[in-house]
Order: structure tokens, then C-alpha cells, then sequence
């Protein structure tokens, strides 16, 4: 029995929803089955990259600029702590993400079909929840990135989540874009300018109405210990479903 489902890689504690589950068999298609699922908190333990190593290449020293060789560390391992355990029907029930269950921290969903003793099936994803009331992130040994969306609209707000434990940062945020003008399409560039401390911070994006491509990069930069750290993603711009025109039945009076 082959069994899917799909999980966000990150959560926000206040909106973790709803997973469906389907089950098929290679022979005879989609098939509905009792499954088990649980869910482990992961507490990662040994070697893990400093929180501030860099993330380029090149770092500045004394004013100038000098290629790094990355660090190479050994990748963490984690103890399993059970979370929660559930059964349901496939293809007809959902799993609940429970928000009092799910705090912020790194999680393992497993799902398994068991008949007669014997496991038919089974499928793991990792996944992470933060909370953002609490401005807590899974793992604050590193900086945390959180764009809820990427396809957008002309005119959206969008809202994009840093989180870090260092202190005094100077950030720079830029937006780039190709823009309508009078004579044709140009590339653009927004900048905005901030003072951080530590923590999660939020920063908010329109969507300009001026957008002539399907793409924007959004880009974040800072600087702490002489080192430029960087992040980039990109958004996807959808057309705004256009409404469907009104149809007007008229009643009409027939005379007598």
C-alpha cells in the first residue's frame, strides 16, 4: 500500500490545518484503508554549524573582501519524543494539527498500515513550527525565514518573517522588479533600510501596481560580526480572478 500525503516544510502554530491522506495499491488503484499516524518532537542533539558562521563564500576582513572555505560540519542527530497518536480512514478523513500539541520546534509525522499484525505501508515527513505571537522559532542556533505565500497579487500585502538571536543588526531589504514606464518595461529597484535587535521581525511588502513581469526577488541583507549575510526568494505574480458578470433577470408585467 502506497501512502501520501503532503506537509509544509515550516508551520505557523496558529495555522497548521488539516493533512488528507490517500492510500493506492499498484494493482488495483486507490484503495481505502485504517491507518495509524503519529507524531514525534525531534531534539537535536551534536554537531550543528554556529549560528554565526557565514553564508557566503566571501566574508569582509578589515575592509576588504576574502574568500572563505565553508565549514563542513557533521550533521546533528535527534532523540523522538511522542507527540500525539491517532487513527483515521484514508482518502475520507483528515489529520488535525493540533496548535496546544504542536509548540514551536522540529517534528516527524509517520503514517503506517498495519493489517494483521503486519505494516502494508508506511511514509515519514519532517516538518518545523514556530509560533509568531510568542516570537519563537524550532532551532534558534540559526536564523529563521518565513514567507507564508509566494504567488501573489497586484495591490497584497505580503509579510515576511526573520528571526535571529543577534543583536544590533543592521538590515537592508530589497525589492526587484521590471516596472511599466512610458517608454516600455524597466527593471526596478526598492530599498528599505532597518535597525534590528534580536528576535522575530516582521516586514511588510505591497505588491506594486507597476509589476510588468511574473516575478519579484525579495532579498534580505545583513551585517553582524563583519560578515554580509543573505537571503533571497521569489515571488510569483497570479492574475486577480476576474469576477463573473452579473446576470439581471427582469420581470416583466404582462397587460391585460
Amino acid at each position: 500500500v502506497k501512502i501520501d500525503f503532503s506537509l509544509a516544510p515550516v508551520y505557523e502554530n496558529k495555522r497548521l490545518g488539516q493533512v488528507a491522506v490517500t492510500t493506492k495499491n499498484m494493482f488495483s488503484g486507490m484503495v481505502t484503508k485504517k491507518l495509524q499516524a503519529t507524531i514525534y518532537k525531534l531534539n537535536r542533539k551534536g554537531n550543528q554549524q554556529s549560528k554565526n558562521a557565514p553564508n557566503e563564500d566571501y566574508v569582509l576582513v578589515n575592509g576588504a573582501w576574502m574568500y572563505e572555505i565553508p565549514r563542513v560540519e557533521k550533521p546533528a542527530t535527534a532523540d523522538t519524543v511522542l507527540v500525539y497518536q491517532t487513527s483515521l480512514i484514508s482518502n475520507t478523513d483528515k489529520l488535525n494539527l493540533l496548535a496546544d500539541l504542536l509548540q514551536a520546534g522540529e517534528y516527524r509525522m509517520e503514517i503506517t498500515c498495519t493489517e494483521n499484525g503486519e505494516i502494508k505501508g508506511q511514509n515519514s515527513r519532517n516538518f518545523s513550527v514556530f509560533d509568531g505571537e510568542k516570537k519563537t522559532w524550532a532551532d534558534t542556533t540559526k536564523d529563521f525565514y518565513y514567507l507564508p505565500e509566494n504567488a501573489v497579487v497586484k495591490g497584497q500585502s505580503v509579510r515576511w518573517l526573520f528571526g535571529t538571536t543577534s543583536k544590533n543588526i543592521y538590515s537592508v531589504y530589497h525589492v526587484q522588479y521590471y516596472a511599466h514606464k512610458k517608454k516600455g518595461i524597466k527593471a526596478k529597484y526598492l530599498y528599505n533600510f532597518q535597525n534590528n535587535e534580536s528576535g522575530m521581525i516582521e516586514w511588510k511588502f505591497k505588491i506594486p501596481d507597476d509589476v510588468a513581469e511574473s516575478e519579484m526577488i525579495l532579498t534580505h541583507l545583513y551585517i553582524q560580526n563583519n560578515q554580509l549575510n543573505k537571503q533571497s526568494t521569489t515571488l510569483y505574480l497570479v492574475k486577480k480572478t476576474t469576477e463573473e458578470p452579473e446576470i439581471i433577470v427582469e420581470k416583466y408585467r404582462s397587460k391585460l
